[in-house]
């Protein structure tokens, strides 16, 4: 399942509810299969967001997603160095230095779950992953080879 994400938080799980697709995402994410998580569509898999106080998140990773600081330019539209944490099923075959496309105006906390951050006003999670449930605050498809590749590494945990 791919849950991409464009506009505000509270507006994109009112609509997810009001599709029916709460229930699916819910189960893809339970299920085990690989699940990709895109922009506002990785904010979702958190509790909430400072975004849309009282709206939910999907709650497969704990906190709650903030607002970027006041002294950095808001939303981030920008080309942004990826650091890598940790061991990563999705951003495999790139070595440390990869650019990613990032277009937000808030973020989610940086916690066990993340493999990446960028730095914008401090570290910022730009990829989280916990087992087949991957995500990225940023754009893969607007993120050249980067993204492609990302996009090729979930297609083959598909098949």
């Amino acid at each position: 399942m791919v849950l991409p994400g464009v506009g505000n938080f509270g507006r994109c799980s009112e609509e997810l509810a009001g599709a029916g697709l709460w229930a699916a995402a819910e189960g893809a994410v339970a299920s085990g299969r690989p699940f990709l998580g895109i922009c506002v569509g990785m904010q979702l898999l958190y509790c909430g967001s400072d975004e849309s106080p009282g709206a939910r998140g999907l709650g497969v990773f704990d906190g709650t997603v903030a607002l970027l600081p006041e002294d950095v330019r808001r939303p981030q539209m920008q080309w942004n160095l990826l650091d890598v944490r940790g061991p990563s099923a999705l951003l495999a075959g790139f070595e440390e230095g990869a650019w990613a496309y990032f277009v937000h105006s808030y973020k989610a906390p940086v916690g066990p779950e993340t493999v990446a951050t960028c730095d914008y006003g401090g570290p910022v999670a730009a990829v989280v992953e916990s087992g087949p449930v991957w995500a990225t605050q940023f754009h893969p498809e607007k993120s050249s080879t980067i993204g492609l590749g990302i996009l090729a590494n979930f297609v083959r945990a598909c098949t």
